[in-house]
């Protein structure tokens, strides 16, 4: 679901021919790469092919595709990928150079179904479609288009997506044959539909991973343009691309919405500042900033190496396993949220006493991130999950409170001096002390343990994870402790 043609800055160079293991990846892991081009090469839909019915098939089914989905879509182990290609014209209108383009994908992971291109008589701009399905390979399957008439000396794409290409995709197809996008359009929008989708949901400015996106929209035909307006700390944050998501069409059309995405990626840790306003002025002429009638601006703090960033006031709250560090699933669904309780309070000296306030935060994805404004300025905090909502098998009574953590080895903190935050919770799991696997604990499985740490192997442990009480992967006596401690309050508490 993802193309992109990068504008300013980047359109200083576009493509040659390479192939996939040039730029970051290593020949010997990645299959050979073949080129298909000229109509003799490209399948024609056959009456035996089984074709989607969503994969297009004329022009119009074309420009839908695009406004829907943008370049890529995944579906029941296809994957179709619509090119757009800048077209050449003769005096008579004809198209030509039809042959300046070619298609590279990696050899032997995926079926090519289908290659066919499509234009109009009154558009400058041609499409490819590309249908691909799942064989019995997995791995990673890359595919691009190549431009043969620009021999470019630099890459046109922003670092991390090298390859010298007009677009360029990656893939990944797991063990289950399941295809999965990897590059970045798996979450950056590159359609109308898309732009639309996204910015109602991440709003003008946004950030994912460590990129910082704004979603600046105007309207065509009118005066106002977003300009960049003010930057601080640029050095910490990269300037990675600019380019328009707009409604495409087979005759150009007047008016409409221009819906404008600026990309910038962390470079190098520290502060950084972006500002736009929506001013009147047509292309390069002076304006008036207090004549603006938007503004898209973002505050935010660089860190871990430039891999990531969090804006003014934001917490990102991370919950990890807390023996091998890994991400804790949760649904993200309404019965699968996580809660964070916090307790916020300043001091009224009118009423010599504290004022608190404590709202609830719902957590759907891990990581997420909330605007706590600046809750470390107040006179008295804290924050922690609530017990009920952590994700089954685990455990969690960590707290932060006014600069502290509670247990240390529970919860992580890093604050950064523009009032953001980022929090890993660092989970234990439930042990339930079941070690002989009958469904019930009890005193059978305190008697099997002490003579497993006894007699060593002899003993047989069913379930040796659920007397790890320690949850440092051995058992030895301070799980036996433990586990009867846990015997002990259970009796006591139903006694």
């Amino acid at each position: 679901m993802r193309n992109i043609r990068i504008i300013a800055a980047l359109t200083a160079a576009a493509a040659a021919i390479v192939p996939f293991s040039a730029y970051g990846v290593n020949a010997a892991d990645t299959p050979a790469v073949i080129a298909v081009t000229g109509e003799a090469e490209i399948p024609e839909w056959g009456p035996e092919a089984e074709i989607p019915e969503w994969v297009p098939t004329d022009y119009h089914s074309v420009l839908d595709f695009r406004n829907k989905y943008g370049a890529t879509h995944i579906e029941s182990g296809y994957l179709c990928v619509v090119y757009k290609e800048q077209v050449e014209r003769t005096d008579d209108g004809e198209p030509k150079g039809v042959l300046r383009y070619m298609v590279q994908e990696t050899e032997g992971v995926m079926e090519k179904l289908v290659h066919k291109s499509y234009f109009s008589e009154n558009s400058e701009y041609g499409y490819e479609v590309v249908l691909y399905h799942v064989t019995e390979a997995t791995g990673v399957f890359e595919t691009a288009l190549i431009d043969t008439a620009v021999n470019a000396a630099e890459p046109l794409l922003p670092e991390g997506l090298e390859h010298l290409a007009v677009s360029h995709y990656t893939f990944n197809i797991d063990e289950d044959y399941d295809i999965h996008e990897t590059d970045i359009y798996s979450w950056l929008p590159d359609s109308a539909g898309e732009y639309r989708e996204y910015k109602s949901k991440y709003s003008e400015v946004s950030i994912k991973d460590n990129y910082v996106v704004f979603c600046l929209t105007s309207s065509a035909g009118t005066m106002y343009n977003w300009e960049l307006t003010g930057q601080e700390g640029i050095n910490n944050l990269r300037f990675a691309g600019d380019y328009c998501c707009n409604m495409e069409t087979s005759v150009p059309v007047d008016g409409g919405a221009i819906n404008r995405i600026v990309l910038y990626k962390g470079a190098k840790d520290g502060l950084a500042s972006v500002e736009y306003l929506l001013v009147p002025g047509y292309g390069g002429l002076p304006y008036n900033p207090e004549d603006a009638i938007e503004k898209a601006a973002i505050d935010c703090v660089v860190y871990d190496d430039g891999a990531s960033i969090l804006k003014d006031g934001e917490m990102k709250i991370t919950l990890v396993d807390a023996v091998t560090g890994e991400l804790i699933p949760f649904t993200g669904s309404e019965e699968g949220w996580v809660g964070l309780a916090t307790d916020i309070s300043t001091y009224d000296k009118e009423l010599g006493e504290y004022i608190s306030t404590g709202p609830i935060y719902e957590l759907f994805t891990n990581p997420s991130r909330i605007e706590l404004g600046r809750i470390f300025n107040a006179d008295s905090y804290y924050f922690g999950l609530l017990e009920y909502t952590v994700p089954a098998g685990y455990r969690s009574a960590a707290r932060y409170s006014n600069g502290k953590s509670y247990p240390e080895d529970e919860i992580e903190v890093r604050r950064f001096e523009n009032g953001s935050a980022d929090v890993v919770f660092k989970l234990k799991k439930v042990i339930s002390g079941d070690v002989n696997n009958d469904g019930v604990f009890g005193i059978a499985d305190l008697v099997t343990l002490q003579k497993y740490l006894v007699s060593g192997d002899s003993t047989k442990l069913t379930n040796w994870e659920e007397g790890d009480f320690c949850t440092n992967g051995r058992l030895d006596i301070y799980d036996l402790c433990l586990m009867r401690r846990k015997l002990f309050v259970r009796n006591y508490t139903e006694n």
